[in-house]
């Protein structure tokens, strides 16, 4: 599948050039300036944290794992963590960061998401966080879903925190993503229902800005080493300020009413239980 080698070749690249910053939490918009990374990791932490809570103890596997930002909170409750990534320098990058915080609770394989390295029932519970929203490709879904419900325990749990929105975006700083049905596609085992949906972030005065990004967003240049215009590191670093006002104005209405206005969300929360 070339769009695996393809993904590869960008996570790759994107960890050698972003990686070793301290503040790179979330791999999202890895180029950002100002609020945007701490506003989409806090959105994420605050919908997730009462889940996550309920696993402490328990064996979890962590896809695409990146740079081990859920790894090593996972970890850091207890929990024995398995981070697989397809990327290798990813992979490099979390076990850095894990051996600074000296977890000894957590390993780290590369691998894909589609072909897991593991035997039937390793898990107690799976977790992919803006993982399987890039799995453009049928079948390569398809594998994955198939793969997932083979390794998570008979009594376990999924929790996926996936892309929400109705259309494929052609983002400039990450590969394409689309919105998949998941109720649908773990619908093959019968015994795993949809146990809770949660909604992320409304990002009702972000989502002008999210827009620029996808559209003029110059995040592969940069990747490459590219030169940008005076005008154009000007004007980004306006847009930056701009974006986070903008943060700042979205998050009480995302924390107040992401639940209640669910369909409008740009991120859900899956929960399939047995």
């Amino acid at each position: 599948m070339s769009d695996l080698l393809s993904m590869k070749h960008f996570w790759n690249r994107t960890a050698k050039k972003f990686g070793g910053k301290e503040d790179y939490t979330p791999v999202l918009i890895p180029s950002s300036k100002g609020l945007l990374n701490w506003y989409v990791d806090f959105l994420q932490r605050t919908a997730l944290n009462e889940i996550l809570l309920q696993i402490v103890g328990k064996r979890v596997l962590d896809l695409g794992c990146g740079v081990g930002r859920w790894s090593a909170r996972l970890a850091a409750t207890g929990v024995h963590v398995i981070g697989l990534d397809l990327s290798r320098e990813m992979v490099k990058e979390a076990k850095k960061r894990v051996a600074k915080k000296k977890l000894s609770n957590v390993d780290f394989v590369v691998a894909s998401v589609h072909n897991l390295p593991f035997t039937s029932r390793t898990f107690d519970a799976i977790l992919s966080v803006t993982v399987l929203q890039h799995l453009v490709d049928k079948l390569a879904f398809r594998l994955a879903v198939s793969d997932i419900i083979r390794v998570v325990e008979a009594e376990g749990e999924i929790v996926l925190l996936e892309y929400f929105n109705k259309k494929i975006d052609n983002y400039s700083h990450q590969f394409p993503t689309i919105t998949h049905n998941y109720k649908e596609a773990f619908s093959i085992d019968k015994k795993l229902k949809l146990d809770e949906i949660r909604g992320v972030d409304l990002s009702l005065f972000l989502r002008p800005f999210n827009y620029i990004i996808k559209k003029h967003g110059r995040y592969r240049d940069q990747l490459e080493g590219k030169s940008l215009s005076i005008r154009y590191m000007v004007l980004s670093e306006l847009f930056y300020f701009l974006a986070s006002l903008a943060c700042v104005l979205s998050l009480p209405f995302d924390l107040a009413f992401r639940d209640i206005f669910l369909r409008h969300s740009e991120h859900t929360i899956y929960v399939f239980r047995r």
